[in-house]
């Protein structure tokens, strides 16, 4: 936000904070980001490598409300990173061809996206291919609703719900999901992700490939919206 304000003199409007259907857009993201998670647990489960953990349960409450503050924070820094602020100044770079400005944004903060994460790929491939995607996903959101909510709330919701809600590793960290234990992987690594977990799994490929599309058909930027 300092980049946006001080660099840039631009409002936070411009990396896609603008008031404008928050709310609505907040919410609609944690719908879509939760459908999200589930789709691709249901899938990988297909394959029987999906298990309940009986030892354990949920975490107490206190200690999920804390995690959820810090998965949170941290999914809404990098929207804001690669979604808003990166996403803008490639963008800005094209004011003659507003498409070609779209398409390269999308990919462009994707490709970023996923090298972000390349110290937990352990030297995988599979767990770069969904990450890249993921962020193709949360790029397309952010193109479509015209904002910067809709991705954040959908990644917050995969976050959480797969780490403190779930117990499962998030991008290789297994402590993310320490506070609880519900669930628990066994089997082929191109289906629990190995140790990068369930987001390295083929489910989580299939899964996502088609959620673009979904996003992509089912939000629209608003009428009159100005392309922020």
């Amino acid at each position: 936000m300092l980049l946006t304000r001080l660099l840039e003199r631009q409002p936070l409007s411009w990396v896609g904070l603008g008031p404008r259907r928050a709310g609505i857009d907040l919410l609609w993201g944690l719908i879509t980001g939760t459908a999200w998670l589930l789709l691709s647990l249901g899938v990988t489960a297909l394959g029987r490598v999906v298990f309940l953990d009986p030892a354990r349960g949920v975490a107490p409450l206190p200690v999920l409300a804390f995690s959820g503050l810090v998965v949170g924070l941290n999914a809404a820094n990098q929207e804001l990173a690669f979604r808003g602020y990166l996403f803008q100044i490639i963008r800005a770079a094209m004011p003659r061809r507003p498409r070609l400005g779209d398409a390269v944004s999308v990919l462009g903060t994707s490709v970023l996206f996923s090298a972000a994460h390349f110290n937990a790929f352990g030297g995988a491939v599979l767990p770069a291919v969904n990450v890249l995607l993921a962020g193709v996903l949360l790029g397309v959101a952010r193109l479509r609703s015209g904002g910067l909510w809709l991705p954040t709330a959908m990644h917050v919701a995969w976050n959480f719900l797969l780490g403190p809600g779930l117990g499962l590793a998030v991008s290789g960290k297994e402590s993310i999901g320490a506070g609880s234990k519900l669930l628990f992987l066994k089997g082929p690594a191109i289906l629990t992700g190995g140790e990068f977990g369930l987001e390295a799994g083929i489910g989580v490929t299939v899964v996502t490939a088609a959620w673009i599309w979904v996003v992509w058909r089912s939000f629209r930027p608003p009428a009159g919206a100005a392309a922020v």
